[in-house]
C-alpha cells in the first residue's frame, strides 16, 4: 500500500483540491474533535464544493467550544458556525452529545479525538490535524492513503456516535501485511474510568516489551503513566530514548499548563526519560513513536493518540497506524529530523 506522510500545512490544499476535482460518485467525509468556522479554507471548500451526500461529523467538544474550552464561544464564531450549517449542502453531524451533557463530559470525558478528511476512498487521517486554522500551522502530520474499509469505519463511528462505546474497547484490522489500523472506541468501564482499555496503548506497550536499541517518541504532553515507566526501564538497560513534548509554557489553558509543569518538575527531579523540553517555534502536535530493536527491526506508531494514560481514563476515541513498512517509517523519521531534532 502506498502511504505518504504529509505535513499539517499541506492538508487544506490537498483536501480542497480533491473536493473540487472529485468524480460524480465520490462523497466527502470530514471528522474532527474541534473546529473553527471563521477564515478556514476547509470550511470554505466544503461550502463551495460540498454535495448533498457529504458529511461533516464534529465531536460535541468542537460543536460546543469551537477550538478551546474557554466557556464562552465568540459571537462571531457562533455566527460562522450557523452560516456553515445553513450553507453546507451535506449533513452536519454532532458526535454525541454525551448521555449526560455537562461541562466535564463535553470538555474532558468521552471525546472523539479522531481527525479525517476523505474524498471517496482517498483519505487524510491517522494524525492530529483538527479542522482549525491554527492546527494547520502546528508541527503535525496526516497520512495520505486509499482505503474503502477505513472510510466505512469512519462512517460507522459517525453514525453510532457515543453508542460505538457499547460495542467494546475498539478494534484492529490490516490494510496490508505491513500496516495495521488500531481504533479505540473510548469505552469507559465505570464513572471513575478505572480499568479502561486502549487497543492502541496496549499494542504500543506490547511492542516495547522486547529489547530495544532506540525509541523516539513525540506527543503534545510530557510522558507519564505506564509508557513512562516502561521507557525508564529501557533507559536503565542502555536504550537511547528521546521523547519530544511541548514546554508547559506552550499550553494556553491554565489547568493544562499547571499539570504539565508538575509533570515536567517530576521528570527534572527523577530524570525518568530523556524528555526534550526546549521550545520549538511552533506547537508540537505530532503523536508518533518509532522503535528500533536490538535485532535491527523497526516498528512505528502514528495517529491521534497522545500515548498518555490520562486520555485512556477520559475515554477518548482514537485512531492509529501501527507499521513495520520501512518506507512509512523512513518518512516519519525524516519529518522528526527536519521538524524536531535539534530544537
Amino acid at each position: 500500500m502506498n502511504i505518504s506522510v504529509v505535513s499539517a500545512q499541506q492538508v487544506p490544499n490537498i483536501f480542497v483540491n480533491r473536493l473540487k476535482n472529485r468524480q460524480n460518485n465520490e462523497t466527502a467525509f470530514v471528522t474532527s474533535m474541534s473546529a473553527w468556522f471563521e477564515s478556514n479554507p476547509i470550511i470554505k471548500g466544503l461550502m463551495e464544493y460540498g454535495r448533498p451526500k457529504d458529511i461533516f461529523a464534529l465531536d460535541y467538544f468542537g460543536h460546543r467550544h469551537g477550538m478551546i474550552p474557554t466557556g464562552v464561544m465568540k459571537k462571531s464564531h457562533k455566527a460562522a458556525r450557523r452560516e456553515f450549517q445553513e450553507n453546507f449542502p451535506g449533513s452536519y453531524v454532532v458526535m454525541g452529545p454525551p448521555p449526560s451533557v455537562n461541562l466535564t463530559n463535553s470538555t474532558i470525558l468521552n471525546r472523539c479525538h479522531i481527525k479525517a478528511y476523505a474524498v471517496g476512498n482517498k483519505v487524510l487521517s491517522l494524525g492530529g490535524v483538527n479542522c482549525v486554522p491554527a492546527s494547520y500551522g502546528f508541527i503535525d502530520v496526516m497520512l495520505d492513503f486509499e482505503s474503502d474499509i477505513f472510510v466505512r469505519r469512519l462512517h460507522e463511528i459517525a453514525e453510532k456516535g457515543v453508542h460505538i462505546r457499547k460495542v467494546g474497547a475498539g478494534e484492529r484490522f490490516s490494510l496490508d501485511p505491513l500496516n495495521e489500523i488500531l481504533i479505540d472506541y473510548g469505552r469507559r468501564n465505570n464513572c471513575l474510568g478505572l480499568g479502561n482499555k486502549s487497543i492502541i496503548m496496549d499494542s504500543l506497550l506490547d511492542d516495547l516489551r522486547r529489547s530495544i536499541k532506540t525509541a523516539t517518541l513525540s506527543s503534545t504532553s510530557v510522558p507519564s503513566g505506564r509508557l513512562d515507566s516502561m521507557l525508564a526501564k529501557h533507559m536503565k538497560k542502555g536504550a537511547d530514548i528521546t521523547f519530544y513534548a511541548n514546554h508547559p509554557s506552550k499550553f494556553r489553558l491554565p489547568l493544562s499548563s499547571v499539570y504539565e509543569r508538575w509533570l515536567a518538575q517530576a521528570h527534572a527531579l527523577k530524570a525518568k526519560t530523556a524528555w526534550i523540553d526546549k521550545r520549538p517555534d511552533k506547537f508540537n502536535h505530532l503523536k508518533t513513536a518509532v522503535i528500533t530493536y536490538k535485532s535491527g527491526q523497526k516498528v512505528a506508531y502514528v495517529g491521534s493518540h497522545n500515548f498518555h494514560d490520562l486520555h485512556v481514563w477520559a475515554g477518548n476515541a482514537e485512531v492509529c497506524l501501527r507499521t513495520t513498512d520501512l518506507r512509512v517509517i523512513g518518512q516519519l523519521e525524516g519529518f522528526i529530523a527536519k521538524n524536531l531534532s535539534g530544537v
